[in-house]
């Protein structure tokens, strides 16, 4: 044995200093100082046994020969000491130019709307041609506006409930005719302007909620 383990001591150290050769044929050493901006090696949250590089953060200090204090803002503990295999530089990207896709030119048809018989073809035109240049004004469907608003106060700690209740037979021709002219039947409302139009159904509504009565349901 007093022979053989001297033997056995300097194989052992020729083969550690051949595989010690071999690992860092690839390796290159890495350093940080502090204010260098780094990513850290973490584990994931589905699985402990996968990690992903998280960052960047930044290094405060070296903690002895292999070890990093760094910053981590928006996690706990705040800062940590990371080893240096566990850490990579960060570089930011460079945009070097962007690509701006060619605009296509969209067709667009010229929106109708229905227009009164007694207007001539001059005036036809000219009504088409406004249209046409404020299209997000006028619009085939309906919309909605903001310029006006109302505030119904009803009565605290009550809750106001209506009972659904089907059309009156005499009013159904009228909601039909109606729907189909696009516009109010009763002829007075048509003369009125958009505000007061407004107001007078406004009126018409809160009229009916007081007719059914506006109280809180058992």
């Amino acid at each position: 044995m007093a022979t053989i383990w001297p033997m056995v001591r300097e194989h052992m150290v020729e083969a550690q200093t051949a595989q010690a050769r071999v690992y860092n044929r690839g390796a290159q050493p890495r350093e940080f100082t502090p204010g260098d901006k780094v990513l850290v090696l973490v584990p994931t949250s589905e699985c402990k046994f996968l990690a992903k590089w998280n960052g960047p953060y930044e290094v405060i200090e070296k903690v002895g020969t292999v070890n990093y204090r760094v910053r981590q803002p928006r996690r706990r503990p705040p800062t940590k000491v990371s080893r240096i295999n566990l850490l990579k530089k960060w570089v930011a990207r460079e945009v070097l130019f962007s690509i701006t896709p060619p605009q296509v030119a969209v067709k667009t048809e010229p929106v109708k709307v229905p227009m009164g018989e007694q207007l001539t073809p001059s005036q036809r035109q000219d009504l088409q041609n406004l249209v046409n240049r404020n299209r997000d004004v006028f619009s085939a469907e309906a919309g909605h506006t903001d310029l006006i608003q109302h505030r119904i106060v009803t009565e605290p700690g009550k809750r106001v409930k209506l009972r659904p209740y089907r059309i009156p037979e005499a009013r159904r021709e009228a909601i039909a005719a109606e729907e189909d002219r696009g516009h109010c039947p009763q002829c007075e409302l048509n003369n009125m302007e958009p505000v007061e139009k407004f107001l007078s159904t406004l009126r018409d509504t809160l009229q009916q909620i007081n007719a059914y009565g506006c109280r809180e349901q058992p």
